[in-house]
C-alpha cells in the first residue's frame, strides 16, 4: 500500500504545478484588459500597456528571489504560498482602482512579483 501512495504523490505534484502554472499565465490575458483600458479611461497604447510592463519586468527579475527564500526557508512551500497571495492581492486589489495608471501598474508589479515567486517552485517540478 505504501508504495502506491508513493506513486501517486509522484504524479500529483506536477499535475497540482502544472495547474498553478497555468493560473499564473492569466496574466498574459492582459491584452484584453489593455484594450478596455485605452477606452475607459482615455489612454495611449504605451499608458495602456505600462502594468503589463510593470508586472513582466517583477516576473524576470524577482524570480531569483523565488530561489533564495526556497534556501532560506528550505522549503518550496513558503515561496509558493506567499507568491499565492500576492498574486491574489494583485489582482484584487487592481479591480479596485478608477481611473489611477501609477496605482493600477504598482498592483500589476505585486502580481507579477506573486507570479515569480509561484514559477520558481512551480517550473523545476513540472
Amino acid at each position: 500500500m505504501a508504495n502506491h501512495n508513493h506513486s501517486l504523490a509522484k504524479w500529483i505534484y506536477p499535475i497540482m504545478c502544472s495547474l498553478i502554472t497555468f493560473l499564473g499565465g492569466t496574466l498574459y490575458s492582459y491584452s484584453l484588459i489593455g484594450y478596455e483600458l485605452q477606452r475607459l479611461w482615455d489612454l495611449s497604447a504605451a499608458e495602456a500597456g505600462f502594468p503589463y510592463f510593470a508586472a513582466l519586468g517583477a516576473y524576470g527579475y524577482l524570480m531569483v528571489v523565488g530561489g533564495v527564500l526556497d534556501r532560506w526557508f528550505g522549503s518550496e512551500k513558503i515561496p509558493l504560498y506567499l507568491g499565492s497571495i500576492m498574486f491574489g492581492l494583485g489582482f484584487v486589489g487592481a479591480s479596485f482602482v478608477r481611473g489611477d495608471i501609477v496605482l493600477f501598474s504598482i498592483l500589476f508589479f505585486i502580481a507579477g512579483f506573486g507570479i515569480a515567486l509561484m514559477d520558481s517552485m512551480t517550473l523545476p517540478i513540472v
